[in-house]
């Protein structure tokens, strides 16, 4: 069975920023240190890991939602096939008396 949708890790993405974060700090601490060239060099990789770090969808998302014999149910769980994430929600609630 598939999964019903793919999107981005949200703990993936938190980890992932503070990584990048260190590297853009690591490059712009250079600065005045190195040649120009060099700090040019390390400034440019370090904004470009930092917008193509986000372009994995790992999280995989399964739901379901509906009403059966008058009740409403929602049922989602998401995990993450990287770093073991997971997140779940069921939620029911009579809609006829």
């Amino acid at each position: 069975m598939g999964a019903d949708n793919w999107t981005k890790c949200p703990k993936c993405a938190d980890k992932a920023a503070k990584e990048i974060d260190g590297i853009v700090a690591a490059a712009a601490a250079c600065y005045g240190k190195v040649s120009a060239e060099e700090y040019n060099r390390r400034n440019t990789e370090a904004l470009a890991l930092k917008n193509s770090v986000f372009q994995d969808d790992t999280l995989r998302e399964d739901y379901e939602i509906g009403i059966h014999q008058g009740e409403f149910y929602v049922s989602y769980g998401a995990s993450c096939q990287v770093c073991g994430f997971t997140f779940s929600f069921k939620g029911e609630k009579k809609v006829c008396t």
